[in-house]
């Protein structure tokens, strides 16, 4: 038994040590085994990191030899820095040549994306670079020294391999940024540097329905030659905020932009020679927002110092100040809204072909609305400064200092209406030193224009009219004549094309027909005119006390009412009433006119010429009622000339045989018993060659005296001045005007027109005289002496050394005009005392030529 154990322990042991050495040997063959798996992962990892470490040396010489390969004689690159696992890889100091320097481009892309065909960059850096692209002498651009192959294009029939949607690639950058970017572009057509001082673009929310890219770009000293013109630009700076859709089918229409600002500054435009055509100072566009291509809101478009050169617009010169533009509300398929838009100093030469020039201080719109070709609604325009001349800015045209229009509004292109428009201190054309006068307002109101081509105003007035008249010797009216005969055209300028003939008569426009319901002249308006084809000129003005004429109706339909009052000359009236039909074919009137007390001497042009007769005093009244219908003229004229009274002249006289006796003679023999003149004058006739029947002047035959009764009353009347009833000088050329009795003259200081105490006291004896009897008038007659008019030299000055000032001679007309102011003083004094006009008479003023013996002075003659 105990061997049996034994012989069982021996066997037990020795099978336990077989086992253990089996799987001993087992380990030892997987440890094996597994050191190899390791050591050769190891040697990949090893052979990897140093693939990657060798591999930015191997892009660097790559890079280099390829450069090198196509042409570049020298390239050379500092540094080339790469991290596949982040992603990034910087590029340092990259030369090559001369055309094309980088001194730093950093790239980080994500690696994910490319398995779905999409190179996703998530930022790049570009530093300090320089491009330089240029043509060759075979016309193919080429950047720096590199040297490309042209693209084989296909052979003709050849098919064009297109490569599948599923095999295209995409390519994205979230994150750009350029700093010190030059761009030098030389072709042979054209050049162009573009200096970019920064760029930023940032892409976000690229996985997202909507994608967003904001800009900011500032651009330096840009110049661009080529294409017949030369471009330079001091500066442009961009910021903006786009959004997109790049998954919608039409990403344009998905197109939004936010914050847009455009600052542009010393853009001009020149020939190629540097002629200059255009300059903007600045541009600044704020706030731009678009939705879509169509819509576009802008904050404000601000616009300084702009030239446009004549050469440019093919006519003449354009510049202005600014333009200011606020809230523009702009629909490229719609409506085109402005909230404001003020625009300052412009200046406009030669823009019609001619030398006008126009200069306008400041434009104002306010919320203007429009749509292009068929409405435009303007709540308020404000102009002012405005001026049009021409012939060197010798001429004046026009000169408005303010214009205001309300509620201006055109639903057609013949078809519109405003509610008020204003015409503030204008200027009427005038050449040199001679003008037209001024108007100090037009307002019209509630106009219209329909579409039969009616322009319909409510209410058309003039306020504050001045304006003068001159008819010169050649019959021609200053400023109008040299308006109607425009200068020709300069050599040189651009003819207007000739129109185009054909076949068919082209249907003329119609003319615009003007309608007012009421025209209104303000009271205080003036009229002057002065005619120097007549000798002595013909000197009047005329004063507005009233002028209504309702309804003004160019149309020729309806009748218009005429309601007038004004003043002419000095004391004279006149007034018209009645209806009024203006039509050039259709004139017709009926109407009531009358004149009174107009003074009569400055119409001695008139008659001296035919008479050899000048007017010495007079006083004109006429009645007349005046009937135009179909063409003919019926005027039934009653005249009344008091005291009319000739003088010679210098002039012979020629038409005085026709009358068959002395001109004088004549009119004595229509004189009455006060030395008036009474006549009928009835006209009749064709228009154009009126009939005048002279019968009546001749046929009425009157004699004339002064009792001597009167002339002894006076002469008592007028005391304690009994001596002033002088007799007339018979030694004189006025021989025959001995029998008219002269008051003494009302006398006045050397170069003087005021009246002393003791005039003054005169003058009311004279007015005592003529109240208590009605019969008696007064020809009032001005004079200066020609010693006034002489200069008086002045006494030596203490101081030797101070020089003394000559005096001033006055000439013949001053003289004439102090005479007129001596007795527009006396005559105001005797109206001021209740004495009538129609009592009172002028006489042409004169120069007593006597040195030692004469006086200023104004002659007082009893009638």
């Amino acid at each position: 038994m105990a061997e049996e154990r034994s012989e069982d322990t021996t066997e037990a042991t020795t099978d336990g040590v077989t086992e253990g050495a089996t799987e001993s040997t087992t380990k030892v063959a997987y440890s094996s085994r597994l050191n190899w798996k390791i050591a050769i992962l190891a040697g990949f990892v090893v052979l990897l990191l140093l693939v990657i470490s060798l591999l930015p040396l191997a892009i660097e010489y790559s890079a280099e030899k390829w450069l090198q390969e196509h042409g570049v004689p020298q390239a050379e690159i500092e540094n080339v820095d790469l991290n596949l696992f982040s992603g990034e890889f910087v590029l340092q100091g990259l030369k090559a040549g001369d055309g094309l320097n980088i001194e730093r481009l950093a790239v980080n892309v994500d690696w994910l994306p490319l398995f779905k065909k999409i190179v996703h960059v998530r930022s790049l850096e570009l530093d300090s670079v320089n491009l330089n692209l240029h043509q060759d002498a075979q016309q193919q651009w080429q950047l720096a020294d590199i040297k490309l192959e042209p693209a084989v294009e296909p052979a003709k029939g050849e098919a064009v391999a297109v490569e599948s949607e599923d095999a295209q690639w995409l390519a994205v950058v979230d994150d750009l940024q350029i700093n010190r970017l030059l761009v030098d572009v030389n072709g042979q057509d054209m050049q162009l540097k573009l200096p970019v001082d920064s760029l930023q673009l940032n892409l976000s929310n690229l996985m997202g329905s909507e994608q967003t890219l904001e800009t900011a770009l500032k651009v330096g000293e840009t110049s661009f030659s080529g294409f017949g013109y030369r471009v330079n630009n001091e500066t442009l700076d961009l910021t903006a905020k786009l959004l997109f859709s790049m998954g919608a089918e039409d990403i344009a229409a998905s197109l939004k932009s936010e914050d847009t600002v455009v600052k542009l500054a010393g853009l001009k435009l020149a020939q190629p020679d540097g002629q200059p055509l255009a300059a903007v100072e600045s541009l600044a566009v704020n706030n731009l927002q678009m939705a879509g291509i169509n819509s576009h809101k802008l904050e404000s478009v601000n616009i300084t110092n702009v030239s446009v050169q004549p050469q440019l617009t093919g006519a003449g010169s354009l510049q202005f100040a600014a333009i200011d533009v606020q809230k523009i509300d702009a629909d490229l398929k719609g409506q085109i809204k402005v909230a404001s838009l003020i625009l300052k100093a412009l200046q406009a030469d030669g823009m019609s072909g001619g030398d006008d020039r126009m200069r306008l201080n400041r434009l104002e719109l306010a919320d203007l609305k429009m749509e292009p070709g068929k409405t435009v609604n303007l709540q308020s325009l404000a102009m002012q400064g405005f001026d049009l001349k021409q012939q060197q800015g010798k001429q004046l045209l026009a000169a408005i200092d303010g214009v205001s229009l309300k509620n201006f509004a055109m639903t057609s292109a013949e078809k519109g209406s405003f509610d008020s428009l204003a015409l503030n201190k204008v200027k009427l054309p005038a050449s040199g030193k001679k003008s037209m006068g001024s108007i100090g307002a037009i307002v019209a109101s509630s106009a219209t224009l329909d579409t039969n081509g009616i322009y319909h105003l409510k209410k058309l007035q003039f306020n504050d009219l001045d304006t003068t008249l001159i008819k010169q010797k050649s019959g021609k009216f200053v400023v109008l004549d040299e308006l109607a005969s425009k200068p020709k055209a300069e050599a040189g300028k651009p003819n207007k094309k000739e129109p185009v003939k054909t076949a068919a008569k082209a249907e003329k426009p119609k003319d615009p027909v003007v309608i007012v319901d009421e025209l209104i002249i303000s009271a205080g308006s003036k009229v002057a005119y002065r005619d120097e084809s007549l000798s002595p000129p013909l000197d009047t003005k005329m004063s507005v006390k009233k002028f209504r004429f309702a309804p003004l109706d160019l149309s020729g339909k309806r009748d218009g009412i005429l309601d007038m009052q004004m003043g002419i000359g000095k004391y004279g009236e006149m007034s018209a009433k009645g209806k009024i039909r203006p039509h050039a074919k259709k004139l017709k009137t009926e109407l009531m006119v009358t004149v009174k007390n107009f003074e009569m001497p400055g119409l001695s042009g008139f008659i001296e010429s035919d008479f050899g007769k000048s007017i010495q005093t007079g006083q004109f009244n006429l009645n007349t009622a005046v009937n135009i219908d179909k063409n003919i003229i019926s005027a039934n004229n009653k005249l009344l000339i008091r005291k009319l009274e000739l003088g010679d002249s210098d002039q012979p006289g020629k038409a005085e045989q026709s009358i068959g006796m002395p001109v004088g003679m004549a009119l004595d023999m229509l004189r009455d018993d006060r030395g008036d003149i009474e006549m009928e004058v009835p006209i009749s006739g064709n228009l154009d060659d009126p009939n005048i029947n002279l019968n009546a002047i001749i046929n009425k035959a009157l004699m004339s005296s002064l009792s001597a009764g009167a002339m002894t009353y006076a002469t008592l009347a007028l005391q304690p001045y009994g001596s002033i009833i002088l007799a007339a000088d018979l030694a004189s050329d006025l021989i025959r005007e001995a029998a008219k009795p002269k008051l003494t003259p009302i006398g006045f200081t050397e170069l003087g027109v005021s009246l002393n105490p003791e005039m003054t006291d005169y003058i009311s004896k004279i007015a005592g005289l003529l109240k208590k009897s009605e019969q008696f008038r007064v020809q009032v007659c001005g004079v200066a002496t020609r010693i006034e008019g002489e200069p008086v030299a002045k006494p030596p000055a203490a101081d030797a050394a101070v020089k003394v000032e000559p005096a001033t001679a006055r000439s013949d007309e001053e003289l004439l005009l102090l005479a007129e102011t001596r007795a527009d003083v006396v005559m105001d004094a005797l109206k001021a005392h209740g004495i009538t006009t129609e009592r009172l008479f002028g006489c042409r003023t004169k120069i007593d030529d006597a040195k030692l013996k004469s006086m200023p002075r104004v002659d007082l003659i009893l009638d």
